[in-house]
């Protein structure tokens, strides 16, 4: 809302926050912080195709459950939600609609990304916060 009453001249965010309005011409894309261009927004270059050597995190949506959880009820929920992750029409529908690729990782790999997100993303923050 700040971008559009003019408050702010710039902001990032998720490509899903702001599709609407930038397809309806309200507001500009200038940059995407990935290593490829967003799906569905391919006249938006990469900061990194105009020379920024910027950080990629990659945002995810995650479900987690309490650490006791049975494995038949982990099992389940895994298998429906790697199926929905394959339905064509449900990728369509957050490629087009969200902005974002479709990937399906079970329990243990996302663990590791987000084990690996924590330790590369960790000492950067820590060096921002104590100069800031």
């Amino acid at each position: 809302m700040a971008l559009l009453g003019g408050h702010i001249d710039l902001k990032f965010g998720p490509p899903s926050e702001g599709i609407t309005n930038l397809r309806a011409g309200k507001t500009r894309g200038l940059g995407v912080q990935a290593d490829k261009r967003a799906p569905g927004l391919a006249e938006i270059p990469t900061l990194r195709e105009m020379g920024y050597n910027v950080l990629v995190v990659t945002a995810t949506r995650t479900i987690w459950g309490p650490p006791n959880m049975p494995q038949s009820i982990v099992d389940i929920y895994s298998k429906a939600i790697e199926r929905s992750t394959k339905d064509p029409d449900f990728i369509q529908m957050v490629e087009g609609a969200f902005v974002s690729k479709v990937e399906f990782r079970p329990g243990p790999k996302v663990l590791e990304a987000a084990r690996n997100m924590d330790k590369d993303l960790g000492p950067l923050l820590t060096q921002f916060y104590k100069e800031n």
